[in-house]
């Protein structure tokens, strides 16, 4: 009896390990604006973080904006974090801004260049910085000259604008009038159910100043595909919900 009580202890340890698997849930909300003519020099966009998750508890979020460029396969995003990462350290919350395939990155410290791989490879300036909630954070690219290679870069929240370095890519490319945005959790948690709920508004893209896309969807997707919500305001504003 002793043995079978054992082996049925044992049992109900696998299940509850098989219970306890953990999910990584990856992107969970991405937002869309409609794509139109021309190219530009610049480019500013605004991420503002409605509801963070609580103080303490360790996260792993990504509320990122995204660009291309043309000619070339050069694109990138920009956005904050938390649990984010400098140079294979853990460093807590972070600004970034990455460009697949860039050829190289200068940082203004205390902003770090680094190269990233994974899913593709490019340079990236991360920055420690503890954004706030409820704060908007403005990151701008643009193009240093108008024949140049490298674009600098810059978050301004708070009334604290944080010179970031520049990243250089082909000279004959310029920026794709298109942008999309997406809110990811990056690190593995033991169910969709343990996501902290956190809520962020994303501007439209503007473009040399002037040009700002319209909006057209807020879309849940993923392996937590549930508990995503994302609506679209009437000022074109983009706003991701994760619910618990």
């Amino acid at each position: 009896m002793k043995f079978a009580t054992v082996l049925f202890a044992g049992f109900l340890s696998t299940l509850s390990l098989h219970a306890r698997a953990d999910v990584t849930p990856g992107g969970l909300v991405a937002g869309h604006y409609t794509q139109v003519a021309g190219q530009a020099t610049s480019l500013s966009g605004t991420i503002m973080v409605n509801q963070a998750p609580p103080a303490g508890v360790p996260s792993y979020y990504f509320w990122a904006s995204q660009f291309w460029f043309s000619p070339g396969d050069f694109s990138g995003y920009f956005g904050l974090q938390t649990g984010g990462n400098i140079q294979g350290i853990e460093v807590g919350k972070i600004a970034l801004v990455s460009v697949w395939n860039a050829i190289n990155a200068v940082a203004i410290a205390p902003a770090v260049a680094q190269t990233f791989g994974g899913e593709g490879i490019g340079y990236s300036i991360r920055i420690k910085l503890d954004w706030k909630q409820g704060v908007p954070y403005t990151f701008k690219l643009e193009r240093v000259t108008p024949v140049s290679s490298w674009w600098k870069l810059s978050v301004t929240g708070g009334g604290v604008t944080h010179s970031l370095g520049s990243i250089q890519i082909d000279a004959a490319s310029k920026l794709k009038l298109a942008g999309s945005n997406f809110t990811e959790y990056f690190n593995s948690i033991s169910s969709c159910n343990a996501l902290p709920t956190v809520d962020t508004s994303f501007s439209a893209p503007r473009f040399d100043g002037v040009t700002a896309l319209q909006a057209t969807d807020s879309t849940p997707y993923g392996n937590c595909v549930a508990k995503g919500r994302g609506s679209v305001l009437p000022d074109g504003t983009i706003v991701h919900t994760i619910v618990q």
